[in-house]
């Protein structure tokens, strides 16, 4: 269960002093009292303590059932939406995990529900503990008890109970779920939004009903106010279905919505709301909420805009393209460059060579990546000079580019790259050898091992040595095992180990070279395989042995 719902040392203290202190002959013998234990325990503020007071419930005298209602009530409100779920069942199990102080609990009857029933303010909370018993019969009266409460105190509960999986018990949980959906509810259902939509995924028969009553309910003119507070809602399911009732309903509220969503940083209601937008904005009529999805920072959105432009706003479309051109997602420049090929009046290619004297790297970045996807073998030479930019950004969209105009050309680029000392540019370089790890060569790519001056320029080298033919890389493998770096000699094992793995996948034989050089490496570094490895390596070795290759 989450650490969030453990007991800290000082509440499981009183816990214990208040057990101490609850019978009749202690009560003489010590001043505190138990209901001045209760309130301690309320106030340290842990839903985790509730399971140690079910039973008080039960076998107290007054004023500890009283001030254990009270403490019950005040711990869980304190206990999140999101996680009441979570919350019911770290009470049930705690509460079927037999300890003699729980007995009276455990073995709860029917008639004790009535007499919670009978807590006045903490009624709905202590009902609603009793709806997470182990025995049905206990849920179902208590669901029934909780039915009679109008508070919305009951209304986590019933929602809880909704999804159980007795349905004597589930049944009237739903029924007394949907009586509630109404707009003098509505407050109330929008701080149990995470609970309630939790019914969405639920398998224990059908929600539909309850998730469409409230979305209905949502949707009401009269608790517009409720929904328009639910698009900043915290919680993520909450926010998004509140924006998905508000974009589906009349022009106004889209309006509000997708401008509230421009702001806010959740990308799927960005892009929800940027789906909605065409069907909002008048024909022929320029809008402010464009200009903000042109400029937002996802791309998605940015295409939507894009598209936007294209067929409401043809006359501004060509200069939204020109500007996607040099966009920082590759995605968004090929729906530009898509536009100016449909129109066969523009020469992209030059646009992103003109645009490689830029000097905003903003500007620059997207001209050289543009240079990549759109130009020829030949252009390669006019990006070369960019691989000595102090910007490592620059070096990195520099390599990418020229693994798309001519990755076989520049071979030894790609090789430097991994002595680079930004990580980033050391991946571009290793992703566009990766494919040529064979062409380079196992012996060249131990060279670049060994002059490694950066451990992640290392690491990319024996990632790229397990992609040689396997009887060199085996060899190089096992001496990279011997790497001070603890992170390289780390990669190193588990290349080794997935060697043997795939060990059977080719039948390719070793040359006598290429065998003497393995024995010659695994006798120097035998300490450093695993008694598995070198048993397994012993015997591939003898069935070559004699081979005569």
């Amino acid at each position: 269960m989450s650490v969030k719902y453990k007991l800290s040392q000082a509440t499981e203290g009183l816990i214990e002093r208040l057990y101490a202190r609850a019978g009749l002959w202690n009560r003489f013998v010590y001043a505190e009292k138990p209901e001045e234990i209760i309130q301690q325990i309320s106030m340290a503020g842990e839903p985790a303590a509730i399971p140690e007071l079910l039973s008080i419930l039960l076998t107290g005298d007054k004023q500890s059932v009283e001030a254990c209602a009270e403490a019950i009530q005040h711990l869980t409100q304190r206990v999140r939406p999101a996680e009441f779920s979570s919350f019911e069942e770290f009470v049930r199990q705690n509460c079927t995990h037999w300890q003699p102080r729980r007995a009276s609990w455990y073995q709860m009857q029917l008639g004790d529900i009535r007499h919670l029933a009978d807590l006045r303010g903490a009624a709905a909370s202590v009902l609603g503990m009793a709806s997470f018993h182990k025995n049905g019969r206990i849920r179902e009266g208590a669901v029934r008890e909780l039915a009679r409460i109008r508070t919305a105190d009951e209304l986590p509960f019933l929602l809880v109970r909704a999804n159980d999986w007795v349905e004597a018990v589930r049944l009237p949980a739903r029924n007394f779920i949907m009586d509630r959906i109404r707009p003098d509810y509505v407050d109330h259902f929008s701080v149990w939004l995470p609970l309630a939509l939790r019914l969405e995924k639920a398998s224990r028969g059908d929600h539909t009903m309850i998730i469409r009553g409230i979305r209905e309910l949502f949707a009401k003119r009269d608790v517009r106010a409720v929904l328009q507070s639910g698009l900043e809602a915290e919680d993520k399911l909450a926010r998004r279905f509140c924006f998905d009732v508000a974009l589906n309903l009349d022009t106004e509220c889209q309006r509000h919505a997708i401008l509230t969503a421009f702001q806010a940083s959740d990308i799927q209601v960005r892009k929800a709301a940027a789906s909605r937008l065409a069907a909002i904005l008048p024909a022929g009529e320029h809008d402010e909420l464009v200009v903000l999805a042109r400029k937002d920072s996802c791309a998605s959105v940015r295409r939507a805009a894009l598209k936007i432009y294209s067929e409401k706003f043809p006359e501004r479309a060509e200069e939204q393209f020109l500007s996607a051109l040099l966009d920082s997602n590759i995605a968004v420049r090929e729906e530009a460059r898509e536009f100016f090929r449909k129109k066969n009046a523009f020469a992209v290619r030059r646009y992103y060579i003109e645009r490689l004297q830029a000097k905003d790297i903003r500007t620059l970045c997207p001209a050289i990546a543009g240079v990549g996807e759109a130009g020829v073998a030949s252009d390669a030479d006019a990006l070369e000079a960019f691989l000595a930019s102090p910007s490592p950004r620059i070096r990195a969209t520099t390599l990418r580019a020229l693994g798309k105009l001519d990755a076989d050309g520049h071979i030894d680029r790609f090789l430097s790259a991994l002595q680079d000392s930004s990580g980033k540019v050391a991946r571009e370089g290793t992703l566009v050898l990766g494919r040529r790890a064979n062409l380079v060569g196992a012996a060249r790519l131990w060279q670049v091992y060994l002059r490694a001056s950066h451990a992640h320029g290392k690491r990319f080298a024996v990632y790229l040595l397990a992609r040689v033919n396997k009887w060199d890389s085996i060899t190089y493998l096992l001496q990279s095992l011997s790497d001070s770096d603890e992170r390289v000699a780390e990669l190193g094992r588990r290349y080794v180990a997935r060697w043997f793995a795939r060990y059977n996948r080719s039948f390719i034989a070793p040359s006598a070279a290429q065998l003497a050089k393995l024995k010659s490496v695994l006798d120097e570094r035998n300490l450093l395989v695993s008694a598995e490895a070198q048993r397994q390596m012993e015997s591939i070795l003898k069935s070559f042995a004699g081979a005569g290759r």
